[in-house]
């Protein structure tokens, strides 16, 4: 029925059904109309025989205008299995229709509606496809059972269709071109109870929240990836069950929801909140208190006044500062305030006040190193290298204070000493962690080298100690028992002693060092040998039996020389 504004004097009436009954009008959701004044509506079971003359339209989507003076069916919408639907009670006027901005694309003005089977219907308002038995091939867009049973009307915001299927996920489904994406682009986490149409509340195309009535709960869910926000049971705690009234709407403005209850209008809104109004964003050195105290000012959402006696506890939720007061009540202006100290770690920190029943807010701390104390070895110590060969790990030294936070920009001197080596550079600045790095190669000389690392005006420094072993063997020297005489068939008085040395004189250990005297008869007690620590080999030495001259050599595989020792057998 339709009224004039200014009158209110009835102006036309149209009945989805004469003939049949039944055909009622009870989407939830008011109809919905276009710029044009054409009127839109989604209908319930009952005969369908429009199109053969007709004047019945059981589960149809309508398109209603009173250009001729009177309320008439200007275009409508019936699905294929309009008779199925109607004779199991699954009518599409559980669904509300909406009402598409116009698009881009061969579709420009769009229509969105589903029912108790789920099915997204999307029609061109221009054309809107009325009866197809073999299919619903003339519609733009059909979603077969896409959303689940829905008694709430579709919603949209920022290219995004959103609908409310009982028992189901809340589905959006992108928009661009005049075309919903084939599935859904989000989906809420939870099943949600159905029976009321959402609403969305944003600032234009940010800031979205999707706010949905289900069973005794108001819910609030980011709009953009359907998190929940928030969420009441409070619906259900005074009124008698059920407490809802029957398909209501939230409804958002000025910063409230408004929602009707079968006794009641419940009204949501703004908590109070606490404000930072003092110390936010400060920088300190640690284990100091902030110069400026943290200060807070309590006040109500809408109208801004002060809120005073509210307790107010401050937390850096266990970051080791601490509060001249935890707990501070606000003064007649709503004002609580109270010093923070830093702890001994460097670090940003979130100082939190809250309040119940109030809103909470955070504070951001940033404690600093304190003056350089220490310079430290933070890794690379006690390497093992041949000679002439770079560390597998650099050298990194720690500047830091007297709590151990390393301190950024500062210039550390490093030095191999008189062992010798080779430094990347004599100088690092340390990075934002207080660490500076040098790669050391090692010199031509076995042994231990020390590497300090200083710093100009401070007596701390960092030593690394590395050991350097010896190259590969390059040469074998006669250390003693050379030119001894002894009698046929007995040992030397004193052992053969040899030592291999790499390329730079180093002895090197672990060298296998081979004794021969030539096939002359004689006896090793052991052959060939190991060099030891000090890269020395010492054969026992049996003489022959025959009396004469005896040379024995020793040699290394893999050394072209040898040494020799003379030794006379009487």
């Amino acid at each position: 029925m339709t009224y004039g504004a200014t009158t209110l004097q009835q102006v036309g009436t149209f009945n989805a059904a004469p003939g049949k009954g039944l055909a009622s009008i009870w989407q939830s959701g008011g109809p919905a109309t276009d710029d044009l004044g054409n009127l839109y509506v989604s209908t319930s079971e009952s005969t369908f025989n429009a199109n053969v003359g007709g004047q019945d339209y059981g589960s149809s989507i309508l398109k209603l205008n009173q250009s001729t003076g009177k309320l008439d069916v200007a275009d409508y919408f019936t699905p294929y299995n309009q008779s199925s639907l109607s004779a199991r009670d699954l009518d599409i006027s559980s669904c509300g229709v909406l009402v598409l901005p116009d698009q881009a694309g061969a579709h420009p003005h769009l229509l969105v509606a589903s029912g108790k089977e789920g099915t997204v219907y999307v029609l061109d308002r221009d054309n809107m496809g009325r009866f197809n038995a073999a299919g619903d091939t003339q519609i733009v867009q059909e979603f077969p059972l896409a959303v689940g049973p829905m008694f709430s009307s579709p919603v949209y915001w920022n290219n995004t269709v959103y609908f409310t299927g009982n028992s189901k996920p809340i589905k959006g489904y992108g928009l661009s071109g005049g075309l919903l994406t084939s599935v859904p682009i989000i989906h809420s986490l939870q099943n949600q109870p159905g029976g009321h149409a959402p609403s969305i509340s944003a600032n234009g195309n940010t800031n979205g929240i999707l706010w949905v009535i289900g069973g005794p709960q108001l819910s609030a869910f980011n709009a953009i990836t359907l998190t929940k926000l928030y969420g009441t049971n409070q619906l259900a705690t005074r009124d008698a069950s059920p407490p809802m009234a029957h398909f209501s709407t939230q409804t958002i403005a000025n910063g409230r929801v408004y929602v009707g209850t079968q006794a009641s209008l419940r009204v949501y809104g703004l908590l109070p909140k606490l404000l930072a109004s003092g110390g936010n964003g400060q920088t300190a050195a640690v284990f100091t208190a902030l110069p400026i105290p943290l200060q807070v000012s309590a006040a109500t959402a809408y109208s801004g006044g002060a809120i005073s006696g509210a307790t107010v506890t401050f937390s850096d939720g266990g970051q080791n500062g601490s509060f001249s007061a935890s707990s501070v009540m606000t003064d007649s202006q709503g004002l609580a305030s109270t010093t923070y100290t830093l702890s001994k770690t460097a670090k940003t920190v979130t100082v939190t006040a809250s309040s119940p029943g109030l809103a909470k807010v955070t504070f951001t701390e940033t404690g600093t190193p304190g003056l350089p104390r220490w310079v430290l070895v933070q890794s690379g110590n006690q390497q093992n290298a041949p000679v002439t060969t770079m560390l597998l790990l650099p050298l990194v030294v720690k500047v830091s204070d007297s709590y151990g936070n390393g301190i950024s920009g500062i210039t550390v001197n490093l030095s191999a000493g008189t062992f010798g080596g080779t430094l990347s550079a004599s100088s690092a600045v340390t990075n934002s962690l207080g660490r500076a790095s040098v790669n050391y190669t090692t010199s031509t000389k076995a042994g231990k080298a020390t590497i300090l690392g200083t710093v100009a005006g401070m007596t701390s420094r960092a030593q690394f100690t590395e050991t350097v072993t010896a190259g590969p063997a390059a040469g074998i020297v006669a250390i003693s028992g050379n030119g001894q005489t002894a009698a046929a068939n007995t040992p030397l008085a004193s052992p053969l002693v040899a030592r291999v040395n790499d390329q730079y004189g180093n002895p090197v250990p672990g060298a296998s060092v081979s004794f021969s005297d030539g096939a002359a008869g004689g006896a090793f007690a052991t052959n060939p040998l190991t060099t030891d620590s000090t890269g020395t080999a010492s054969a026992t030495y049996t003489t022959p039996p025959s009396p004469g001259q005896v040379t024995v050599n020793a040699t290394v595989a893999d050394v072209a020389t040898a040494v020799n020792f003379i030794v006379s057998v009487q």
